[in-house]
């Protein structure tokens, strides 16, 4: 398997995994998106507003994990060099 391939598909692993963990450890969360799925709050105002740093989360931790991936493949790209 390309290193590419992997760095792609462990990206959106880290993201899914992220936002599982995010949501299962933040009970007020849950009730928020809960609201937003049965049209309590239809414009997801709430959840947008009390928690947009913990929805940020998942995205942070994937872009971190590709650059990290990215440096180690330019670093072993420049020993090899």
């Amino acid at each position: 398997m390309p290193l590419g391939l992997f760095v792609v598909i462990s990206t959106f692993v880290v993201g899914i995994g992220t936002a599982y963990i995010t949501v299962r450890r933040n009970p007020g969360y849950r009730q928020a998106l809960r609201d937003w799925k049965t049209l309590k709050d239809p414009f997801g105002l709430r959840a947008w507003r009390q928690y947009f740093w913990l929805r940020l989360l998942p995205i942070g931790a994937a872009l971190a994990w590709m650059i990290l991936w990215v440096l180690i493949i330019e670093i072993l790209r420049w020993m090899n060099a």
